[in-house]
């Protein structure tokens, strides 16, 4: 098994994003003037496992608007191509993504890939709340073109202590299990490395683009 690491551009996040408060100063200190952090970067992952490449997320696009609490600084030469290239694969090599939900710093990206590409039950219903749909607008942040994912299911039964999982490899060695919190669909990738290490390949999120 292989993992890498992908770098999609980077993006310089607000200190009240990264520090909050508690309360509601929590979402107004998003929105006023404030600090910024050092330029901080956008992963995605790809995982080489019994002869298929599994993608955990897409990355940014050059397409990105800034948002009152997020600049991104990322260029075509950036984007998931140019990134998979530079750990020896290419887009053709990609057999399947998984969206561990659906903010687009994590799936931006994926107008680029042609495989077939799956996220979390939950995540579905949440997209589509008024709050959700009302941010996107507010933010002009749209999901991309062709934003499509089949509705990946959690019917494998217990992985460690998470009481429901997602086969994702057939060796049982890369799983899908349930996270919510950063959104109620959110999920997360485990895989078993070839030392028997629990690794867990699942992007950090610097959007709050709709939740």
């Amino acid at each position: 098994m292989r993992i890498h690491a992908l770098t999609t551009g980077s993006v310089s996040l607000k200190h009240a994003f990264l520090h909050p408060r508690e309360g509601v100063r929590r979402q107004l200190d998003l929105f006023l003037p404030g600090e910024w952090s050092a330029r901080l970067p956008i992963h995605c992952w790809a995982i080489e496992h019994e002869d298929r490449v599994l993608l955990v997320d897409t990355g940014e696009s050059a397409t990105a608007r800034d948002i009152p609490f997020a600049r991104f600084h990322v260029t075509t030469a950036d984007e998931l191509p140019a990134a998979l290239s530079a750990a020896g694969l290419s887009i053709d090599d990609v057999s399947e993504v998984i969206l561990t939900h659906h903010h687009g710093d994590h799936v931006d990206g994926l107008s680029r890939v042609r495989a077939r590409a799956r996220m979390g039950e939950a995540e579905f219903a949440f997209i589509d709340l008024p709050f959700s749909r009302f941010m996107r607008r507010a933010l002009r942040q749209p999901l991309p073109p062709g934003f499509a994912p089949e509705r990946l299911s959690f019917d494998d039964g217990a992985f460690g202590a998470f009481p429901r999982s997602a086969n994702l490899s057939t060796d049982g060695r890369i799983v899908a299990v349930e996270t919510p919190g950063h959104t109620p669909g959110h999920l997360s990738v485990i895989c078993v490395d070839d030392a028997g290490n629990h690794v867990h390949p699942t992007p950090r999120c610097t959007s709050r683009r709709s939740g």
